[in-house]
């Protein structure tokens, strides 16, 4: 079966009509070169869109599925990715930062890899916060590591090469 994210678009509508309305209004590709899901500004036909496996996609349960395409949507809403994204930030300590305050409101929505505060190498962070507060606190996180984000949480963890990330930021920065 091949995944058709209009089918969990319309089933957003009936639970989440703001975030289908978004969505809907947003370019959604299917993309066999990312490993899961994405948004970013598509500068040739200068909007937002939202990419997505689609194979990652069909192997989710239905909560997960429209679970991740709300996450991508938040990024979107939030301005993660336009006028709140720092400039002097290692961009995937950002990443990190806005996908714990997003992933906060969405834990069982979630596949479980996924960042989550109060969990793993973040059992200290709690959930609800901004992305600028977990930025504080990530910022503060890299230092006790010896500065490299992909070791954050130390012995709690060991939080390494983006495991818990499921979508990508690679185009973050390239819209203002």
């Amino acid at each position: 079966m091949t995944y058709n994210i209009r089918n969990d678009l319309y089933a957003l509508l009936a639970d989440e009509p703001f975030l289908a309305r978004c969505m809907l209004s947003i370019e959604r590709r299917a993309e066999d070169k990312i490993p899961t899901a994405a948004i970013g500004f598509d500068r040739v036909n200068s909007r937002f869109a939202m990419y997505y496996n689609p194979e990652f996609m069909e192997s989710l349960p239905d909560i997960q599925k429209r679970g991740v395409i709300k996450h991508e949507c938040y990024h979107l809403l939030f301005e993660h990715i336009t006028l709140r994204m720092p400039k002097d930030v290692n961009p995937k300590i950002w990443n990190y930062a806005t996908d714990l305050a997003i992933n906060s409101y969405l834990m069982e929505e979630l596949p479980k890899f996924c960042l989550f505060p109060g969990k793993g190498p973040f059992i200290d962070l709690h959930p609800g916060e901004s992305s600028e507060w977990y930025l504080a606190k990530l910022k503060a996180m890299v230092k006790e590591s010896g500065g490299d984000p992909d070791n954050i949480g130390g012995n709690r963890g060991n939080y390494k090469k983006g495991k818990g990330q499921f979508d990508s930021h690679d185009s973050w920065g390239k819209a203002s």
